[in-house]
């Protein structure tokens, strides 16, 4: 056998050594998603009740605005929502934007909500998966949703759990039953196009800052997210923030169209590492 071939075996046998416990961690990961999907989707329940203008009364002005224009009168108290999107992502201000899609999303207010997506891009697309349930969350990616990505972690544990709360908590604005007082939403007022909104998720209370139109449309909301945002990777409190543009009704509710996310929404001082852009092709409540 020539040197040549011996190399080149080493060299595949080193590949599928390093490979493989990538491999393992992704099938462990995909195990454990599994299990959370089925208990979120045992969560979901039948609307109960329906939404009138009185549920509204007492709430700061945009706050009203808002909720008697994103749902129908009438419409039923709907529990959960399902999502189909198509979009972008971009690693820094300047960078090219990479496409985005994802057909695989649940979101259960007051339970959890289980999200999926994936760049397309050949050759290496790249699958991951995110998911708040029980006070536990958990981030993962892959390539050809084959191995794990060796670019990134899995990540568990507390912080990854804080920070995964509030991105559940921000779900919130496409399914607006979750907003109602009478779903546990605490309103403070502002001023005449800003609002907070109070939303308890498991530990955390998430502060949203809303900016609503004379029409009742949202035109962003913000707020302080958990991440690790910081030079040395340690995490704290970062400025997080969706543009919204546009808006569609599907069914008995209108929400808007399409979110662009930032972290460190309105820093001056630094760019957001990470901007995702959302466009909602489909949304189904129950």
């Amino acid at each position: 056998m020539s040197i040549a071939l011996l190399l080149t075996g080493a060299a595949g046998a080193g590949v599928a050594a390093a490979a493989y416990p990538a491999w393992r961690d992704w099938r462990e990961a995909l195990r454990d998603e599994a299990r959370v999907k089925s208990s979120l989707q045992q969560e979901v329940k039948p609307a109960s009740g329906r939404f009138t203008p009185e549920m509204v009364e007492g709430l700061p002005e945009p706050a009203r605005r808002y909720l008697l224009h994103a749902i129908r009168p009438g419409a039923p108290l709907a529990t959960s929502l399902r999502l189909v999107f198509k979009g972008a992502v971009q690693y820094g201000l300047d960078s090219r934007k990479w496409p985005l899609e994802g057909s695989d999303i649940l979101v259960v207010p007051g339970h959890g909500f289980h999200w999926r997506e994936c760049n397309p891009t050949p050759p290496f697309s790249r699958h991951g998966f995110l998911y708040y349930y029980q006070d536990a969350g958990r981030a993962s990616w892959s390539r050809w949703n084959l191995i794990r990505d060796l670019g990134k972690l899995s990540y568990t544990g507390p912080d990854t759990t804080r920070s995964l709360a509030a991105r559940f908590a921000s779900k919130y604005f496409w399914i607006p039953t979750a907003l109602l007082p009478q779903a546990g939403v605490t309103w403070e007022a502002v001023d005449e196009s800003h609002v907070r909104a109070h939303v308890k998720v498991g530990l955390e209370t998430v502060v949203f800052t809303l900016e609503v139109d004379p029409e009742g449309r949202l035109k962003s909301v913000t707020f302080p997210r958990w991440g690790a945002k910081n030079a040395d990777g340690s995490f704290s409190y970062f400025p997080f923030g969706h543009e919204l543009e546009g808006e569609k009704t599907f069914g008995d509710y209108t929400v808007p169209l399409i979110t662009r996310a930032l972290w460190c929404y309105g820093d001056t001082d630094r760019k957001p590492p990470l901007i995702h852009e959302y466009r909602i092709e489909e949304a189904v409540y129950s």
